[in-house]
């Protein structure tokens, strides 16, 4: 019995701040697979800038010529209409 070997890749992490303070970030895992995988995004100002982090995480993705990028995120949650806003679909 055999199994699958993980993907390797490089998590990177992207963070927004007014005068250093935290904002919000994005966590993200840029697989060996041509994917990149949204890990983590939070913060308490995710109006104001979590579009941006993902546009970010997009741009990044498209500068390695990676061919996707996933987000997971319950139905109807905050996260929800910010991937929407950033051109992710369900």
């Amino acid at each position: 019995m055999g199994c699958a070997p993980a993907e390797s890749g490089e998590y990177r992490m992207l963070s927004a701040r007014i005068a250093g303070e935290l904002l919000a970030f994005v966590i993200f895992f840029m697989q060996s697979d041509g994917i990149a995988s949204i890990v983590d995004l939070f913060g308490d100002c995710m109006a104001d800038v979590g579009t941006a982090l993902l546009d970010a995480v997009i741009e990044m993705s498209r500068g390695q010529n990676l061919q996707a990028v996933h987000g997971f995120c319950s139905e109807g949650s905050e996260l929800d209409h910010l991937f929407q806003s950033a051109g992710f679909r369900p």
